[in-house]
């Protein structure tokens, strides 16, 4: 991956990450938004393009998936921080 990749990756992360973190209601700083919506981003889509229902060329849905994918981590973090705390 190139330089302008990673820093559009960066970028869209950050995104969907405080996007995910608006609709949950959840505070996470920048760097745990970042990583929140690059993680979400790459777990969701994988499953989905794995599945045969995203295509590299759905960039609307990958968005989509993306911000759901984020906000499924913060409820799963919320769980286990629930359960281990």
């Amino acid at each position: 991956m190139g330089a302008l990749a990673w820093i559009l990756t960066v970028l869209f992360g950050g995104l969907t990450g405080w996007i995910a973190e608006k609709l949950m209601h959840r505070d996470l700083g920048v760097i745990g938004t970042v990583v929140l919506g690059v993680v979400g981003a790459v777990l969701l889509n994988a499953i989905l393009r794995g599945l045969g229902i995203v295509e590299p060329q759905m960039w609307l849905v990958q968005s989509i998936s993306a911000i759901i994918g984020a906000a499924l981590l913060i409820a799963g973090w919320r769980f286990y921080r629930a359960r281990h705390v």
